[in-house]
């Protein structure tokens, strides 16, 4: 197909070159009612070669960024792909503060002491143990972070909170307010059976601060290895809870921006889900695709050059551009729409895209909207849009990073 473009553009030449001969011959000949249109067609030839020229530039790029690709995605389509490539690993996230408060076992202690001779301090040591086994149990599931116990401690005592309290919501309420959790855990009801080698029972009520509902469960550990029932710890969840949002918005305040530069993320096309821009591994050189790059007012024409280097916003609704080159400046007004992070667990790992939010800006000439991607809250990456090329996408991005 270049091959062909190539001819046909210098056959337009040549023929623009005869054509505009021959209206100079045919002119100075005198048969000047001919040599007009002998010049309109050397014209329209003359363009021709152009605009040949203009494709084979662009298919030379395609064909160029294809080849590139190519080699690109060759280690990455061969493989096995997981979400864990394209994805940015991320610290544990915590979902629900969980205070696990002061609980008391001295009735507990009455009633084995009534029926258990010898065995009195073992059963209070497999309770006791199976209390902290439980209580790690619950530390450990995923997006739950747990309390210090001498902090809850400090904090009971401070606004003199006694056990008989948990179901008072006016004084749940205060406590879980001063320990900054947004679930309360009470444990009550311990008892002892002898029956399976020695069951040790007790009732896990969670209370959730924002709705104020309260879930109970019956939990059993049997024998002196305390063996829980998988079933029954596996009703255990906090789908029903309320949640602490990770919900920020980080453009909120009076905030200066710079725009440092527009990049592209490959991805290849067996990958449903949109890479992060956060994984440096697969950033590409942004020059190489300026033929596909998203037609917006924050970049010009020459990919090097950025239509402006910094904007600055005020934390309500107004944002200002500035180039400081040329001193240009745009005003406008900004909205940021936050998102919840979608948060992959992977093995121990956990990963994101980063994904915040939605961020649009309008001018009196404008209107434009671009996901926004981080990590640290520092350096932004605004989404413009992406390319469909023949082994892979690439997504374009601009670096933005506050003053």
């Amino acid at each position: 197909m270049l091959t062909f473009l190539a001819i046909l553009k210098w056959i337009s030449l040549v023929v623009a070159i005869i054509l505009f001969i021959l209206s100079i011959v045919e002119f100075l000949t005198d048969e000047e009612d001919i040599a007009p249109w002998f010049f309109l067609f050397a014209i329209i030839f003359g363009i021709g070669f152009f605009v040949f020229g203009a494709f084979i530039k662009n298919m030379n790029e395609y064909e160029t960024v294809n080849k590139m690709s190519k080699k690109e995605v060759k280690s990455l389509i061969s493989e096995k792909v997981s979400p864990e490539n394209f994805l940015c690993e991320i610290d544990e996230p915590k979902y629900f503060i969980v205070a696990p408060m002061s609980y008391d076992i001295s009735e507990f202690e009455k009633k084995v002491s009534s029926y258990t001779k010898s065995k009195d301090d073992e059963v209070l040591i497999l309770m006791d143990e199976a209390i902290l086994k439980f209580q790690n149990y619950i530390d450990d599931m995923v997006g739950v972070s747990f309390i210090d116990r001498s902090k809850i401690a400090q904090i009971e005592k401070e606004h003199a909170f006694q056990l008989s309290d948990w179901s008072n919501e006016k004084k749940t309420a205060e406590i879980g307010h001063a320990l900054n959790a947004n679930v309360l855990l009470f444990l009550e009801n311990f008892s002892y059976l002898k029956d399976n080698g020695g069951e040790y029972r007790f009732r896990a009520n969670f209370v959730d601060m924002n709705s104020m509902q309260t879930t109970s469960h019956s939990i059993v550990y049997t024998g002196r290895k305390l063996t829980a029932s998988s079933e029954s710890l596996g009703r255990i969840s906090f789908r029903n809870f309320n949640k602490i949002s990770q919900i920020e918005n980080p453009f909120s305040d009076e905030i200066i921006f710079s725009m440092t530069k527009p990049m592209c993320v490959s991805q290849p096309k067996n990958t449903m889900q949109q890479i992060s821009p956060l994984t440096s591994t697969r950033l590409l050189d942004f020059s190489m695709y300026t033929g596909y790059k998203p037609n917006t007012f924050m970049l010009r024409s020459k990919p090097e050059k950025l239509a402006y280097s910094s904007f600055s916003i005020d934390g309500i609704d107004s944002i200002t551009l500035k180039d400081s080159d040329s001193k240009a400046i745009k005003s406008g007004k900004y909205k940021f729409e936050p998102c919840e992070q979608n948060i992959t667990k992977i093995g121990d790992k956990f990963y994101t895209d980063g994904k915040i939010g939605r961020f649009s800006i309008k001018t009196d000439t404008s209107f434009e909207s671009y996901d926004v991607f981080t990590k640290d809250y520092y350096e932004f990456f605004f989404y413009f849009g992406s390319k469909e090329l023949t082994d892979m996408n690439v997504n374009y991005y601009l670096q933005v990073v506050k003053n």
